[in-house]
């Protein structure tokens, strides 16, 4: 099983890049895409802002992938952080553990406090991906 160390290790420091999509440069998405695969073998789909539905799998239904989400009250490792950001989009992070989560801005990857009145101010909710089988 990864551990929050782990995670902390392979992420942090790495430069935050628009739409990036490899450990070079990332964005706040394929940190949760490639978080997910790592730690617990699950492909995420990109279903960003950014709209990349020319790479959407065979059979695919943006209705049943949301379903694969559940929100919940009290985060634990690796649930899913949505915020609000300042020019109205979203931004996402990794719940960590001790009210730490990991997320990619322009800053780069960074560890933030859930707790700091900058973020928990703008959370919109805790989400956990539930369609691991």
């Amino acid at each position: 099983m990864i551990t929050d160390k782990e995670i902390r290790k392979r992420y942090l420091g790495i430069p935050y890049e628009h739409l990036g999509r490899d450990l070079s440069g990332i964005d706040c998405w394929f940190l949760i895409m490639d978080a997910y695969k790592y730690a617990k073998g699950v492909d995420i789909v990109d279903v960003n802002c950014y709209g990349n539905m020319g790479k959407m799998p065979e059979g695919f239904s943006i209705e049943n992938y949301y379903k694969n989400w559940r929100q919940h009250g009290a985060p634990v490792f690796l649930d899913l952080l949505i915020f609000k950001n300042s020019t109205g989009g979203l931004h996402a992070g990794l719940y960590l553990s001790r009210g730490e989560f990991i997320h990619a801005c322009r800053a780069g990857v960074v560890v933030s406090r859930i707790d700091d009145k900058r973020w928990g101010s703008i959370l919109i909710g805790i989400f956990r991906y539930e369609g691991i089988k």
